[in-house]
């Protein structure tokens, strides 16, 4: 049965990209937020399914080893290739290490999950027959009221960004879907930015609490059936068409993609951190 999920929406924008991640199958080069990401969510998940068993949490030394073991089988996955310089991994190291620093100091001691963490859910999409929503929170928590905690690594956030997430509503339409007596009124975002201090980093914890109308979350199911029909049409005409714009330059297909080249060489834009071969032709 296909599905959709946020990431896959967030793809979908762009639908050569979507093609080439769930269609063609290319292989992707490596993207360093996806694997420092990856890493942190293994860290705290073990962290916060010793909160939520009541079991000793863990400490600064033993979530970083789990960190940089996670990196690495990241990056083993991820980059097949050795695309990544020793510098990068070196800097990704240095980068978790002050995010599990933070979180042990500012976090961990009043987290405690309300369910086990990293749930994942399905559910039908609505106007949307055979299609199914399917996503995983990081972890149910009480900030007030029932809420959805994510957790996030990179750069730090704009005042506000996260009234604007789509993230947000997807999960909050689908809880309120499948938990109606019990649903989250809120999702928290846990942004853990890292900044260099001397020869080091140091991350300061900033939580983005945000809400959404029951009208927002009525719209959500539209949005959906909107993309799931622009994939069906896509499929159907065998025209996945590109939509250049910045976003190219952080692309991990923009290799595969011509469109995707011109757009930034015509608008002098970075390529990718990391790229591989160019492919030959357009599909």
């Amino acid at each position: 049965m296909p599905y959709l999920s946020h990431s896959q929406t967030e793809t979908a924008e762009c639908m050569e990209r979507w093609a080439h991640r769930y269609i063609y199958k290319t292989e992707a080069a490596p993207a360093r937020p996806l694997v420092m990401g990856n890493a942190m969510h293994k860290a705290f998940e073990l962290d916060g399914l010793a909160a939520w068993q009541n079991e000793e949490r863990l400490g600064v030394a033993e979530l970083n080893s789990i960190a940089q073991a996670a990196l690495y089988d990241e990056l083993h996955k991820a980059d097949p290739r050795g695309l990544v310089p020793q510098a990068d991994i070196d800097d990704m190291e240095a980068r978790l290490a002050a995010i599990v620093e933070a979180y042990v100091e500012r976090l961990q001691p009043a987290y405690k999950p309300i369910g086990q963490p990293e749930e994942t859910f399905t559910l039908a999409i609505p106007d949307s027959p055979g299609w199914d929503f399917t996503g995983k929170i990081d972890a149910r928590v009480l900030w007030g009221v029932r809420a959805i905690l994510d957790f996030k690594s990179g750069k730090p956030w704009k005042p506000g960004a996260e009234h604007y997430k789509p993230q947000a509503t997807a999960y909050l339409w689908a809880d309120r879907d499948r938990n109606a007596a019990g649903h989250a009124e809120k999702v928290v975002f846990c942004l853990f930015p890292t900044q260099p201090s001397g020869h080091e980093y140091v991350s300061y914890p900033e939580f983005r609490k945000t809400e959404r109308t029951p009208r927002q979350l009525d719209m959500y199911p539209r949005y959906l059936a909107n993309v799931t029909g622009r994939i069906e049409d896509a499929k159907a005409s065998g025209d996945f068409m590109a939509s250049p714009s910045v976003l190219c330059s952080y692309c991990n297909y923009w290799h595969a993609c011509p469109t995707g080249q011109a757009w930034t060489a015509s608008h002098n834009a970075p390529k990718p951190e990391y790229t591989l071969p160019m492919a030959k032709g357009a599909r």
